[in-house]
């Protein structure tokens, strides 16, 4: 007896919605692979009758929902190969290997099953032409699984893969990883759950489960985000080492070096500098923490960075020069001061040392953005005395200025 599979190959590389959608509109048991070469493949119990309306529902909603291509996969007895492809829902292509194969068909029927190749060359790999799919289709082969393995290894999806059904794969007749979609979808909402909880041993043991950890929580943070502005440290190597994107970014912007390092979670800041160094996204992610940490007046995120090779004169993202912008927010503190009342400009702030933070910038060489009574200040050439005196001065001009009528002063007409 020949080989009977059935399979749906889909271009993409997100699982969990790829999982969302078997979960919620499939009613049989699927299973599904990680992505490789940028698809899915999964494995529907239901299609195991050899039913191709039922491969086609599977094709068509994955395609629609997932808003990609999706090409079913079916063998007979391993005479007969058909395919099928669906685009964002709509049928696009089909072929059928041996369209007699039960008995004489029409030229209509003929010509519904011959297939128009150029269909796949959107999906091919780097080279493929449509004389190789041609070739392919016409060409003799003793089992038509050697048909599907050169159309799947055109198209960039491994043919072990291609090359099997639901059955073959749960009786352990695969040398890949493939989970149950229903019970992996349940596990990347724990996940999100446990994360937000802290449980880092709930966490751990999802993750070795093959639970995905680019998840994001209700407000659209990624879940490394969530951790690193936590501070837990421990999670946030757990989630990276499992492949968690360092620079995925919360709506509006904000990556997890810029959550760490505006809350002073040091040995977080250490790590993800460590892991995320060489990537293109570095330098631009690494600027943006640094003016974070400068608002929140963390002096010791503000060293790592610096040595880190962020530049301590570049406008931060809040619009000034980094200097200028400590000594601000050092003019807020001491204006709170003033009025007896706690500090409430950001988490923590009311323990921030600003001249620590002032002479940090300072001996990293931030300049002043303008003149002063004794002309240009090039701050390199001063000691760390005269440095200190500089903050001293910056923080005591800033001590001088009137307050704002928010903070109980008269209206300024300056």
């Amino acid at each position: 007896m020949g080989a009977f599979f059935t399979n749906c190959n889909v271009r993409t590389r997100d699982k969990a919605k790829c999982a969302q959608v078997l979960a919620s509109s499939i009613n049989s048991r699927s299973l599904m692979t990680d992505p490789k070469n940028g698809w899915i493949t999964v494995y529907d119990e239901a299609c195991e009758s050899q039913d191709i309306n039922i491969l086609r529902h599977l094709a068509k909603r994955l395609s629609a929902k997932l808003k990609t291509v999706a090409i079913a996969i079916l063998v007979h007895d391993s005479d007969v190969f058909q395919y099928l492809i669906y685009e964002r829902g709509e049928l696009v292509d089909q072929f059928d290997s041996s369209p007699d194969c039960f008995g004489p068909v029409s030229d209509a029927q003929e010509k519904e099953w011959r297939g128009n190749f150029s269909k796949l060359l959107p999906y091919a790999v780097k080279g493929a032409t449509l004389s190789d799919f041609k070739h392919a289709a016409k060409k003799e082969y003793v089992l038509e699984e050697e048909r599907v393995s050169e159309f799947s290894k055109l198209l960039g999806i491994d043919p072990s893969r291609a090359m099997t059904g639901f059955k073959y794969v749960q009786e352990g007749k695969h040398s890949f990883k493939v989970v149950y979609a229903k019970g992996y979808y349940k596990d990347q909402a724990l996940l999100v759950k446990e994360v937000s909880r802290g449980d880092l041993g709930e966490v751990q043991a999802l993750l070795q489960k093959g639970t995905l950890p680019d998840q994001k929580d209700e407000f659209g943070a990624p879940l490394l985000v969530v951790a690193s502005r936590r501070g837990k440290s421990e999670m946030v190597r757990e989630l990276i080492a499992h492949g968690a994107d360092i620079f995925a970014q919360v709506p509006g912007g904000g990556d997890a070096l810029w959550s760490a390092s505006a809350e002073g979670h040091d040995e977080i800041v250490e790590h993800l500098l460590e892991k995320g160094k060489g990537s293109a996204k570095f330098d631009s992610s690494l600027q943006v923490a640094f003016g974070a940490a400068v608002m929140a007046g963390h002096a010791k995120v503000i060293k790592r960075l610096i040595r880190a090779g962020v530049d301590a004169n570049a406008n931060t993202s809040f619009g000034q020069p980094p200097l200028i912008l400590a000594s601000m927010r050092g003019l807020e503190f001491i204006w709170e001061e003033k009025m007896k009342r706690p500090f409430t400009g950001g988490p923590g702030q009311g323990k921030t040392d600003w001249k620590e933070v002032v002479m940090t910038l300072l001996e990293a060489g931030a300049q002043i953005p303008f003149p002063t009574k004794d002309g240009p200040i090039d701050v390199k050439t001063l000691s760390a005395d005269q440095r200190s005196k500089l903050a001293d001065k910056l923080l005591e001009a800033c001590a001088k200025i009137k307050l704002p009528e928010r903070y109980g002063g008269k209206p300024s007409k300056d």
